[in-house]
């Protein structure tokens, strides 16, 4: 072929890598997921908006860590913390998309308490620390989901409590504990002025409305059709070189670049067309770019594999 074969390869681990590393585009993918997963990521998008609340009354712009959220082994709910506190007057220390993958690969042990989960960042240089801690997460049947625990807010140097909460979803948000310590080596006065709250005071019970999302629920609509027509797709790409070999010899065995590169050519045209036929539609248009062309790129790759393997038997 006109590219060699460990050249194609280059190309696809350099246009992947790039595109993974600017876009973090694995993350937005609108990809089929389970019930359960669906139900959880709500949970926790709801829950941390509500913890993100709490933190952005701290004083000032401080720096703030966001500890691995205790019996939370998928990451769902710290990802989410993660995202919704980022988005209040702070300064996110880890807030990297590769911070969990030592967790998802096993490499690093889940933490077993809060405590523990806060020791990595004492020496981290932050201002406060934001830890949690499930107590009960339940998805099923969907109508009684349900996300329980606390989440405690720790001075960043001294790893002394300076709130926390019990909170409940749907239903009931709850403040343990609102006086904060003092800390001789901050001023935590404006502190317990925004945010501590009456020992009197009875839990406020909230009635949640859940709302759904039109976004969210257009992406759900459209999975079943992506997914067929990504399959559809996936069995035409594969099969064509296939179907076709004897007039993919005829043409490899005159051995002319000239012609390989509009074979080439031809190819990338017709699986893009293809692409946006099945698939790419029904895609938001940032996510069809990245995702056609690096789907794109590898049917490219799979096309001159084939072509490869096909001249050695010519």
């Amino acid at each position: 072929m006109l590219v060699p074969l460990k050249g194609w390869f280059l190309v696809l681990l350099t246009l992947i890598s790039a595109a993974a590393i600017y876009y973090r585009a694995f993350e937005q993918f609108p990809l089929p997921s389970s019930e359960d997963g669906r139900v959880r990521t709500e949970l926790a998008e709801r829950w941390a908006q509500k913890v993100a609340l709490e933190v952005k009354r701290l004083p000032g712009r401080p720096v703030v860590a966001v500890a691995r959220v205790v019996n939370d082994d998928d990451g769902i709910l710290t990802a989410q913390l993660k995202k919704w506190i980022a988005r209040r007057n702070v300064l996110l220390l880890n807030d990297q998309w590769y911070s969990g993958l030592g967790y998802a690969a096993g490499v690093a042990n889940e933490p077993k308490s809060v405590d523990e989960a806060c020791q990595a960042l004492l020496s981290a240089k932050v201002d406060y620390i934001v830890a949690a801690e499930v107590a009960n997460w339940t998805t099923y049947p969907e109508f009684e989901a349900t996300l329980v625990g606390h989440v405690e807010i720790r001075d960043g140097k001294s790893g002394e409590t300076v709130l926390q909460y019990q909170l409940s979803l749907p239903e009931i948000i709850e403040v343990v504990q609102a006086e904060p310590m003092v800390n001789p080596t901050k001023d935590l006065a404006s502190v317990e002025k925004q945010i501590s709250r009456p020992r009197s005071a009875k839990p406020t019970e909230h009635r949640t409305t859940w709302a759904v999302d039109p976004q969210s629920s257009m992406s759900n609509a459209s999975n079943p059709m992506l997914l067929i027509g990504v399959s559809l797709w996936l069995a035409m790409i594969g099969g064509f070189p296939v179907v076709w070999s004897k007039h993919l010899k005829r043409l490899l065995r005159q051995k002319n670049n000239r012609l390989n590169f509009y074979m080439l050519l031809s190819w990338i045209a017709a699986t893009a067309l293809l692409a946006g036929i099945l698939w790419l539609r029904v895609l938001p248009l940032d996510i069809a770019v990245l995702t056609g062309t690096l789907a794109i790129t590898l049917s490219a790759v799979y096309f001159g594999f084939c072509c490869h393997c096909l001249e050695k038997t010519l």
